[in-house]
């Protein structure tokens, strides 16, 4: 049979490895892993999760030669079953498709990819919150002093967690109203780890308003550390923070119940600041670069027509309705002037189409 079926494969300008095609997914998914050539470590971290969590627990032990869409299907519905959410299980979804195309294209274990669920790596997340900027500064107020700079910078320069807080006082540039991007923090099993941003549109220089210049001088002068390599942002031990000691540090839930946006998440003030930047006018290339993508992808979320944006447009056309309403009417069709008969044109032999009287 298996002869059989490695000979179909042949006629058929396929090349199955039968032998290969024996590997159980749980060992090919961690070599896949291990042997990547451009994936970090925070994101490999991630991946095993996935792994271990919703891939390896039904389909770890099947061999990739019997992975069929079948079989495919049966795993997918048995997640979303078992009340794994559905951004979740197409996160999952879209792992074990990459991995089993590498066993197609690459190293040619299998045939096809089973992965052929129409829709079935697409996430529909719910629409995030933006705040207003009265709902921002709301928010601002309610957190403990050492952390109002903070929430203002990472929401006018679009910066995330890990950037943020490996920020030193070399990045801030408060003549120029910049700061620069060049690393991160990761979460790590042994700790928190600098790395470089995870692309090269990562690293970046991003410009934020005049506006929250005193906030930002002030944490500067009672805060951040010394030197012009310390920390623009450390706990009251000196020690950058642990995304997990935020929320109950600035009493995140409450602050958020008061300002009545209850599921408002922290990322959520990148998500503000980008859509404020798009709200602006900024182009594409601006948002992309702004962001740290190196995709258009993310930045296309931003461009299109806010609510906000669309009001404004259609009260600016007002405005110019309403003042043209005020002024008396041009008269734009007035009396003919001049002959009201054609004149002719006297043409000669080999001459071009002139009046006679310009022939002279």
């Amino acid at each position: 049979m298996l002869a059989e079926l490695e000979r179909q494969s042949q006629v058929a300008g396929n090349w199955l490895d039968v032998a290969g095609s024996k590997v159980l997914f749980a060992a090919y998914a961690d070599e896949w892993i291990n042997q990547h050539p451009r994936l970090g470590p925070r994101t490999a971290d991630v991946y095993r999760s996935l792994i271990r969590r919703h891939l390896a627990p039904t389909l770890g032990q099947v061999p990739l030669g019997q992975l069929d869409t079948a079989t495919v299907r049966e795993w997918r519905a048995g997640l979303l079953e078992a009340g794994v959410s559905s951004t979740m299980v197409a996160k999952s979804y879209r792992l074990l498709r990459a991995i089993l195309n590498t066993a197609v294209t690459e190293d040619e274990l299998i045939i096809v990819n089973p992965c052929r669920i129409k829709g079935a790596g697409e996430e529909r997340a719910i629409e995030r919150p933006v705040l207003t900027l009265d709902q921002l500064y709301a928010l601002v107020d309610l957190m403990p002093d050492r952390w109002k700079a903070f929430l203002l910078l990472k929401t006018f320069a679009s910066l995330r967690w890990g950037e943020i807080t490996a920020l030193t006082r070399n990045d801030l540039d408060l003549e120029r109203r910049t700061v620069r991007i060049r690393r991160q923090f990761l979460t790590m099993p042994g700790g928190l780890q600098l790395r470089p941003p995870k692309s090269r549109a990562g690293i970046r220089m991003v410009s934020f308003p005049a506006a929250i210049l005193p906030e930002l001088q002030h944490h500067l002068d009672t805060y951040s550390l010394d030197g012009p390599g310390g920390l623009v942002f450390v706990n009251e031990h000196g020690q950058p923070w642990h995304r997990g000691n935020f929320n109950p540090a600035v009493r995140w839930r409450e602050a958020r119940e008061q300002i009545g946006v209850p599921n408002l998440h922290l990322h959520d003030l990148r998500h503000t600041g980008n859509t404020l930047a798009a709200q602006s006018g900024a182009s594409l290339r601006d948002l992309m670069t702004r962001m740290g993508h190196d995709s258009p992808a993310a930045a296309l979320i931003y461009q299109h027509s806010s609510q906000v944006a669309d009001e404004a447009i259609a009260a600016a056309l007002d405005a110019r309705l309403t003042e043209r309403k005020s002024r008396p009417a041009p008269n734009v069709v007035g009396p003919v002037e001049g002959p009201t008969e054609p004149q002719l044109i006297a043409v000669e032999p080999g001459r071009s189409g002139k009046r006679a009287s310009d022939q002279r």
